[in-house]
C-alpha cells in the first residue's frame, strides 16, 4: 500500500504494509541524510491518499529527531516551545517522555 507524507511542502511516498512503517521509513530516510532535516516542518500529516489531509495521521517531528539523536536537547526544548506558542517551560522529562511515547509507536519499544 502507498502512504504519502506531507511537511513543509513536500510529499514523500512510501510503499508500506501500515502508516506507522511509512513513519518509520520516513524518519530512518532522515536518520541516513536521504532527507534534509531542513526540509521539515513541525509535524508530519500521513495518508494513503496522496492528496487527503483531512483525514491523516498526525506526527510530532521534534521528539522523534529527539529520540535518534538527530537534534539534541536544546533544540527539542526550542521547538516544543515553537509549537506550544507560549513561555511555558517543559521540565527534561516531560521532554523525554514525549520522546520515549512518540517514538515507541513508530519504532516499537
Amino acid at each position: 500500500m502507498k502512504f504519502y507524507l506531507h511537511t513543509r511542502g513536500n510529499i514523500f511516498e512510501y510503499e508500506a504494509n501500515s502508516i506507522r512503517e511509512a513513519f518509520r521509513k520516513f524518519f530512518l530516510d532522515v536518520k541516513n541524510g536521504k532527507i534534509p532535516v531542513s526540509e521539515l516542518g513541525q509535524i508530519i500529516l500521513c495518508s494513503n491518499v496522496k492528496n487527503d489531509i483531512d483525514n491523516a495521521v498526525v506526527c510530532r517531528v521534534a521528539p522523534i529527531l529527539f529520540a535518534l539523536n538527530i537534534i539534541d536537547l536544546d533544540t527539542y526544548r526550542d521547538n516544543v516551545a515553537l509549537i506550544a506558542g507560549s513561555d511555558e517551560e517543559f521540565s527534561d522529562g516531560e521532554l523525554l517522555l514525549w520522546a520515549e511515547n512518540d517514538s515507541s509507536y513508530i519504532f516499537g519499544k
